[in-house]
Parts: structure tokens; sequence; C-alpha cells
């Protein structure tokens, strides 16, 4: 909060304002313990001190020059004049209104999420209920257009020479945005001196108070004295400015009088007579193009070429639905039902036996001071394809303050790989196999400890015990948030399967299998999620029993999402869908895409691609001062670069592999992202929102194993690397596909083809590895190449050509000659590969895109 005042007397009055507004928010039971202040003598008497002694609040003094002891105070004082004075020196109002600019800094300071708090909204921290809008953040001194209120009708009008009652006369007024009020917006008229609080109004952020009005300069005839620094450092005498000093403050100076509400009764679109306005919408308020202080949303979804400043990212980053923490969870209107999902929570603790009440302890048995975690509730709403599924409450130890030392092996626990997923449910529509998806509740508690590690008694939980902190919990159980938990877990769970006739596989863990004749049942595990098939329907019924005596799990039948993936599928004409059109639909959402136009194609074609690079490079070469440089890094930060790419990573490595190429391009430019690097995002999200609908079809109409494999040689320009690719189809439906930078720099389109075939064999060997696991059977795989070079070197020695390639590299020589492999040549117009290794146009990119998603 932040108050204005003419002297220093009345720092009283502030002070006490202050408290009754935060009161009012937070309660008639807040209480303001200290008041840390410099050694000003406002401080020290009159009313500042009969509110300290009547409100029992302590008065804690810093010690002379010694501004750090009141840090917080001081730096934001600082950051708070940073920001009002270039608010002014953009909009170019008068410096009376200094103090509107202090206010609306404030207002959009305290609904920006901030590094100190774990980026947190620190209005949103002091009053959890409230909902952030932040549609209403303006550019401040814009121009604004209100309709004229009725206290100033009859007025402009007679200065226009108009009638009042003239249906043809002027109905809208143009004012200047200088702050925000509750009922909307604060506007400033200067012809009238006047201030006007409206919610109907339209802006035009590109044009300011200078643009349109002179702005009142001091008069150059006034004595030295009069002239001042509107934001000067303070300095050793401001201690002891006197009342007289203050009163040059420009606070008096031309200062408006009067204040009119707006007559909000007709709506804003009388008031322009537009059949557009029917229905009031953000982006129908913006008359001119965006600022750098406009909505990152909306220049997404407009695409247009404005660059956002870092702060003004994180301000209008998603807020949290979510509670996050146990106050606020117990405070908010969903407050019975998070109250249900901790006693759900701490009952499933209780019957898991995961800790013991005992006394705190205060030597470890290593002598050392030991070692007691505090904890912390996690709050999520979870919802599936109908919406909301149920509010779930987790209780999590702070592991990173486990100061206890482990090895690799005592926290490493694998997951079940992508390529492995789609296999087994390539396998099951094949064959017609029934799926039964799983579900282990609160699982890592499960766990078993090795090791004494003790958490402190956590909010929710109730002992009758006077003194309360004397006590700590000892883990008995694993509990999530320990580096150990997912170990101990998968561990247990491993015990178990074996014990019910599942066998772990020695390559990949999470894959366990039961065999009997021709009778097969297979169980893959991804943490806590489980896929259950297999031809022996009373055998799958026999397992799931003995699991569920030994875990709690919850039975979800027929696959409908796993993983994030949804999951249609048709017995009748055997098709199995995969698709993530709801994930798809988040990433659009979470960057301001929804709306956004479509493309037909993620990327460029290569030539315009490779212009702009270098392009680029031309430009990287030319000298530029450090303070350019600088510059360019701060921009490049407010990008959600890195968000973007994570998002699509998983969503092309799951169901979309023909965004596989554009996602790898863009993923190397991770450490500094440019402005054209973030134009191939976009470009990326907008082909998402033509192909929502698109995703992996399987109708296994044959018994083959076929592999594409192909490469682009330089396709890198920064490091000479080329790009490799390689789509692996079984029964007719593609279930794995990369695309990489390869590791080495390869001498020439041969090489490049060759140790792409290299990387696709070995992937090769990994789907043949689970056929024979799952099916007991071998099936050759055919791989094919549109390279004759890199396809001769796999039947001679290579000669010359071929010496500086290392042992590895020569692995799919080897492999053919096992007959686990067979290659063949194909026509590039026939590599399925090509859309892995390269942009295409678009009719190539749509037939390429047809086959490899079955989407025929």
């Amino acid at each position: 909060m932040a108050y204005a005042i003419r002297k220093k007397s009345e720092v009283g009055s502030s002070f006490e304002l202050f408290l009754k507004n935060a009161r009012n928010e937070l309660g008639s039971d807040a209480k303001v313990c200290f008041l840390r202040t410099d050694q000003g003598t406002e401080f020290t008497g009159g009313k500042v001190k009969e509110i300290l002694d009547r409100e029992k609040i302590g008065l804690q003094f810093a010690p002379p020059d010694t501004p750090e002891h009141n840090g917080i105070a001081e730096r934001f004082n600082r950051t708070l004049q940073n920001k009002v004075r270039s608010m002014l020196i953009d909009s170019r109002v008068p410096k009376t209104l200094w103090d509107l600019a202090v206010s609306a800094s404030v207002h959009v300071y305290n609904r920006m999420p901030h590094r100190s708090i774990n980026y947190e909204i620190p209005f949103k921290r002091f009053v959890p209920s409230v909902k952030i809008q932040l549609n209403s953040v303006r550019r401040f001194g814009c121009l604004a257009y209100v309709k004229i209120p009725k206290q100033m009708l009859v007025t402009v009008v007679r200065n226009l020479n108009e009638k009042p009652t003239d249906k043809f006369s002027q109905r809208g007024l143009r004012t200047v945005f200088v702050g925000y009020v509750f009922s909307g917006s604060l506007l400033y008229h200067p012809e009238s001196d006047t201030f006007i609080e409206s919610r109907h109004v339209r802006f035009n952020e590109s044009l300011v108070y200078g643009d349109v009005y002179k702005t009142p300069e001091i008069d150059s005839n006034n004595s030295e004295s009069e002239k001042f620094d509107l934001f000067e450092e303070p300095d050793e005498d401001d201690e002891n400015q006197s009342e007289e000093d203050a009163d040059k403050l420009p606070g008096k100076r031309g200062r408006p009088r009067k204040r009119v509400l707006s007559d909000d009764d007709i709506p804003l679109s009388e008031l322009f007579q537009t059949k557009s306005n029917k229905s009031v919408k953000k982006s129908s308020h913006d008359l001119g193009p965006k600022s750098d202080s406009a909505a990152f949303v909306s220049q997404c979804e407009e695409d247009s070429d404005q660059n956002e400043d870092e702060a003004i990212y994180l301000m209008l980053a998603e807020v949290r639905s979510d509670p996050r923490s146990f106050a606020e969870a117990m405070a908010s209107p969903q407050k019975v039902k998070w109250e249900a999902a901790v006693k759900e929570e701490l009952d499933s603790m209780k019957e898991n036996c995961v800790w013991d009440i005992v006394d705190r302890p205060r030597l470890d048995k290593n002598g050392k001071r030991a070692n007691v975690i505090d904890s912390r509730w996690v709050f999520k709403v979870k919802k599936d394809t109908n919406g909301i599924n149920k509010h779930k409450a987790r209780l999590v130890i702070r592991g990173f303050k486990d100061r206890n030392e482990y090895e690799l092996k005592e926290t490493y626990a694998p997951v079940a790989r992508l390529y492995t997923v789609r296999t087994l449910l390539a396998i099951a529509n094949k064959y017609d196999l029934n799926i039964v998806q799983m579900d282990v509740k609160t699982a890592f508690l499960n766990g078993t400890l090795e090791r004494d590690i003790y958490m402190e008694i956590p909010d929710g939980v109730e002992i009758d015990l006077p003194n309360r902190k004397s006590k700590v919990c000892k883990l008995l159980k694993a509990i999530y948030g320990l580096r150990i938990s997912p170990k101990c877990w998968n561990k247990k769970f491993t015990g178990v399967a074996e014990s019910v006739g599942l066998r772990a596989d020695d390559k990949d863990p999470c894959l366990f299998t039961w065999r009997e004749g021709s009778r097969f049942i297979t169980l893959l595990l991804y943490v806590d999620d489980m896929l259950l098939t297999g031809n022996d329907n009373r055998k799958i019924d026999d397992i799931i029993k003995q699991l569920c005596q030994v875990f709690k799990i919850t039975i979800l039948g027929e696959p409908k999402e796993f993983l994030g993936i949804e999951i249609i599928q048709d017995r009748e004409k055997k098709e199995m869908f995969l698709h993530q059109k709801a994930y798809a639909g988040k990433i659009l959402s979470r960057f301001g895409m929804s709306d956004c136009k479509t493309t037909d194609t993620p990327m460029v074609t290569r030539q315009v691609r490779n212009r702009k690079i270098k392009d680029l490079i031309e430009k990287s070469k030319e000298s530029v001062s450090e303070q350019v440089l600088s510059k360019q890094v701060n921009k490049q930060k407010m990008f959600p670069y890195r968000e973007a790419v994570g998002s699509l990573l998983y969503l092309t490595g799951a169901t979309r592999p023909d965004i596989s190429y554009a996602v790898n391009i863009i993923s190397r430019n991770q450490e500094n992202p440019t402005a054209d690097d973030w134009a191939e995002v976009k470009r990326i999200l907008r082909y998402l929102k033509g192909t929502l609908d698109k995703g992996q079809l399987f109708k296994g109409e044959t018994e083959e194993l076929i592999a594409y494999s192909d490469a682009s040689f330089k396709d890198c320009i920064a490091t000479g690397r080329s790009t490799a690719g390689f789509v692996i189809r079984m029964f007719g439906d593609t279930i794995h596909w990369r695309c990489m930078k390869q590791k080495v720099v390869a001498t020439s389109t041969c090489d490049a083809e060759y140790i792409a075939m290299g990387d696709a064999a070995k992937a090769v060997l990994a789907i043949q590895y689970i056929i024979e696991r799952v099916l007991q059977k071998d099936i050759c795989c055919t791989l094919n190449c549109d390279n004759r070079s890199a396809l001769d070197c796999i039947d001679t020695s290579g000669g010359p050509k071929l010496m500086h390639l290392s042992l590895k590299q020569h692995f799919i020589r080897s492999i053919r000659e096992t007959g686990q492999i067979e290659t063949s040549w194909v026509p590039s117009n026939k590599q399925w590969a090509d859309i892995l290794t390269k942009p295409l146009a678009g009719s190539a990119f749509d037939k390429l895109r047809t086959l490899i998603l079955n989407d025929n």
C-alpha cells in the first residue's frame, strides 16, 4: 500500500488508514507486532506515537547511516521511484499527477509474481480468497475514451456550440488513463481539470498524454531553488526536512480539483454506436497497437511482433486455483472437500503405519545433530475428460533438506518407456486382448525405509500431548518427497509381483510377464499406474485379486487415459486411437494461443529458415556494445521459451511425430532464445491449433516390422552436425520414432546416413525384444534407407572413407550379419523418416503425416 502525503505530519493519518485497510482484508484479529523505521522525527512523536501506544505496537529504529537494517523498505522505495519515474517520462503527464502514478505502480506491483516469495502474487498471498483480474492493466497515461458523464454533458456540449439534446452531438470524451479504482478506471480530463471514474472505457495505448497535450514546464524564470528532481536520492539532511520544505513537492501545483463518477447506466455500445461492441471483450477495448505493458496473452493471440517485458509475462502467468498451503485450503470455499481429502490421506498414512510419534532426537547415530525435516501439503483438483474428478491432498516431505548421502543405486527407480506403452497397446489391439488399467493409491507409502529419518508433525495431525514441539514423526515407510521413496516403492512392488508369478524383465524392469504354454500375461508399471493385458482372463483376475490383497488399488477397467494419453478403442473394427487433444489444448491455453490462427505446417521450409539463420550469423559478426548486448539478453528472457519447449517435447514423444523435427529444432536454442525462435514456437502452436484431433491410429493390418532411417547432412549450421530420424512400424502401426542431432560431425551425407541407420537399428532391437518377451516371436525387421552409398558401406568394409568412424558406429553392420535386420533402399519420395529430418512443404508434409499417423 502507498499513501501520498504533503507533510511529514501526515504520516500518522496514513499509518492509521493502513491499519484499518489491513484489518478489513485480514480480519479484525490481525496484529502488527513491530514498526521498523529510521530515526525520523515523524515516527517518534505525535499521532504515530499515540497509535503505537494504543495498538501496543513495538517500535524498532535502524542505527544511523545503516539503511541495510531497514533494507526491504529502503530498497522498495528505490524500486517504486524508478517505476514511477519511468511511467511519468513515458507518458509525459504533468508531474502534479505523481501520486496517481505511485498508486498505479503499486497496484500493478502487488499483482506481479515475485521471486523472493517463490513467484507467488503478493496480493493473492495477502488475500487468498481474491481472484486476480489482469485484463484491466493498462499503459499509464494512455488515451482513453469514455461516455460523457451527465454531470459534464451540458458543459462539454456548450463548449462545442451544440445542443445537449442533439442526437448527433458528441457523446464521447477524450481523457487520459491515470489509475485503477474499484468501479473500473480512473481517468483525467485535462480540459476541465477533472477526474472521471468509469468502467465503460476504450483505450488507445499507442498514444499517451504527451502525444496530444503539451506538458506544462516549470517557468525558466523561477529561482534554482524552485527546480527539483521529483525523486532525488535522499541525503543526510532528509531526516530533518521541515514541513515547509515538504510544501515544495509537486502535489499541489495545478492539482485537479473535481472528481466525477461516470453514468454507467448506458452501456458503451450506445456511445460508439457499433454492432461489434454488443459484448464487452478485452480486445474490443484496444484501439491502437499494444504497448510494452500490454498483456502477454494478447500479444500471443494477435501474433504481433511486439516485445514484452519479463515482468509483464510473469505478471500474467496463470494464477493457480489450487491452494498453496494447508491454511489456505482451510480458508477456501472448498474447505469441506479439502478436509475430506486431508482425512483420506492421513487415514492412508495410518493404515500403512507410515510413522511413529517419538521424542525429538538430539543426535543421530553418527553423533551429529539430528536432522528433522519438515513437510507440506500439496492440493490439486484432479480432472478427467468429463471435468473435475476429485479433490486430492498429498502430504510430502521436503526431501531437499535431507542431509543423508545416498548412492545412485539407492535413489534410481525405473519407469516404463513410452514406446513400450505403444508397443503393448498395439499388440493388445492386434490380437483383441483385454486391457485393465489400475492405479495404486498412495503407492510410495508401501515402501519400507532402511534409514532413520525424522519429520516434523504435519499440519492436520492431532496429538493429545501438552508439548507438541517435543515430539516428531519417525518414518517407517517411504513418503512422497524423499529421494529414496521411488526406489523403495519399486523394490516393494517388484517383490510382490514376483510372488504372484510375474517376472520383472532384466532389460526393462517395469515390464512384468507371465507365461504358461501359449497363455501369457503382461503388466506394465509407470510409477503407480499399471496396464495389465494378456490372453488368459482368468489369470488376469487372479493376479489382480492377489495384488489387491497387498496394495490399495483402484481398478479403472479399460483404459481411457494413461499418462496423459487418451485412448479410444473400437474392438469391432480392431482399431485403437491414441491422442492428446486435451493436453494440446492446455498448451495453447497456457501460452495464450487458444484463439490463434492456424497454419498447415509446423515449420517453414528449409530455404526460408536457412536464409534467416545466415542473416543472424552475419549480424552476430558485427561489433555490438556491451549495453546493446545486455538489452538483447534481457529481451530474450521475456519469452516463456523453456516452458513451451518442455510442454511440446512430451506431446511429440507420446502421440505426435509430425512435430518432432520442429520441436527438436526449437529445443536447441533454450539458452538464449530470440524473437525469431519464439516465432517458431508460436508457429508450432498455430499448427497444433489446426490439428488438435490428430493422433496415432492402430489398425493391426499386417504382421510386418518395418523401419525407416534418414539424415540431413550438416543440418545444424552452428555446430555442423547432422539431424537423424527414424520411424518403426509394427503390424502397420507407428509405434516408435525419434528425431535427434547426431553426437559427431559427419564428413559426408554417406556418413550421416550410415550413423543414422545404426541408431535406428538399436531402437529396432528394443522393439524386437519386447515382441519376443510378450509374444515369444522372432520378427525380422526391414530397415529402409534412401542413400545407396550408406547401404553399400554395410555390404563392404567401406574402405578408407569409413576409417575415421568409431567401432560403435559400425553397429548396423554386425546386427545385419545376425539376421535380425535386413536393409533395403527406397526412393526419397517414399522415405517416411523425411518428416523427422527436414521441414517439408505443404503437400509433401501432408502425405507423410497421413502415412505416419495412419490418418487416411
